[in-house]
């Protein structure tokens, strides 16, 4: 089993925001897929140009029900959910990294990473076959996203 954790973190993208980070196995996960980007077609200046996540999509309880039932986005054509968006603008959409989220019965597993614009049928194809699949139990797993909840800052 993996481990997860959500920190909170002080956003880059302004100076009074902040941006929900994900932890697996003790590492960023924007700083993993940085590293396995880099190796890609084109990837040189671009990998790893995410965001966590805004306080905004705990409150609404919008980022639970991805993270836990696996819910996707509403319209998105592929049956996965963003767990990171666009480190330049920060926005849903527009550099989102997407995962497939199977809950269990007694676990969560994400697995079939996909960048949307760097699909199979783009000129430069990301594959990230190799990355993951990760599963995490889910009593922990509930345990991080309850505190992340607890600790969100205002949005």
């Amino acid at each position: 089993m993996n481990r997860i954790g959500f920190e909170w973190i002080r956003s880059r993208l302004s100076d009074d925001a902040h941006e929900l980070r994900i932890v697996i196995d003790g590492d960023d996960l924007i700083e993993r897929l940085a590293a396995w980007e880099a190796r890609l077609p084109g990837a040189k200046s671009i990998a790893g140009s995410y965001a966590g996540l805004p306080p905004s999509e705990l409150a609404d309880g919008t980022l639970t029900s991805r993270l836990l039932r696996g819910d996707t986005i509403p319209d998105h054509p592929s049956a996965k959910t963003s767990v990171l968006y666009c480190g330049d603008c920060g926005f849903i959409g527009c550099w989102d990294m997407l995962v497939r989220v199977d809950p269990l019965p007694n676990s969560l597993r994400w697995s079939g990473f996909e960048h949307p614009h760097r699909s199979e049928d783009s000129a430069e194809y990301w594959d990230y076959s190799g990355f993951g699949p990760f599963e995490f139990d889910r009593s922990e797993y509930l345990t991080a996203l309850d505190a992340a909840q607890v600790s969100r800052p205002s949005p």
